[in-house]
């Protein structure tokens, strides 16, 4: 071997990655110019992790019961509005319940599935719950609560799909909920 091919192996890390490419990331992230996170994405996420240690290994999967589909129930005598496509819906198991609601992005033609996991217990810890929409082909999101409950998955396609709520003790099921215009 030459001199040359010595130096040019000493230059590159065990993973195949130049020095030069790792020194000039590691000066961006010096410099700080990343975008820092924000304040609650850390909180939820560290609320997620503490949730998960927490977790049962083994918890049953409890199926939660529609209580209103605003395409299936008509609004109540005498309440006005304007028709909307947008879908909303109700779920219950236990002492929580989930409200849905599935918007189409016109543009691009996908929806948006957000939501509130609620429960009745006041004070109830609601941050960091692990949510995951699975697709029937297997494929899945994931996402987690914010302090509120809330969540949000974008850029759904039309389909059938599991929503799935991970807690502590046991997780809720909601089969189907079909993502259509």
């Amino acid at each position: 071997m030459t001199k040359d091919t010595n130096s040019k192996q000493a230059e590159q890390p065990s993973e195949g990655i130049p020095i030069n490419e790792t020194e000039a990331m590691l000066t961006q992230v010096a410099k700080e110019t990343l975008t820092a996170p924000e304040p609650t994405l850390l909180n939820r996420l560290t609320a997620a992790f503490r949730r998960k240690q927490a977790r049962q290994e083994e918890r049953p999967s409890l199926a939660a019961t529609l209580k209103f589909d605003n395409w299936t129930q008509p609004a109540a005598l005498g309440v006005r509005g304007v028709a909307t496509r947008d879908r909303q819906l109700l779920f219950s198991e236990g002492d929580f319940d989930l409200d849905l609601q599935i918007v189409k992005d016109a543009e691009n033609n996908t929806f948006s599935v957000r939501g509130q996991l609620l429960q009745v217990e006041e004070d109830a810890q609601l941050e960091g719950i692990e949510l995951r929409l699975i697709q029937t082909d297997g494929s899945r999101s994931r996402r987690v609560t914010d302090e509120y409950g809330r969540f949000h998955f974008s850029h759904c396609l039309p389909g059938n799909y599991t929503l799935q709520v991970i807690l502590d003790d046991h997780d809720i099921i909601l089969k189907s909920p079909a993502i259509k215009a």
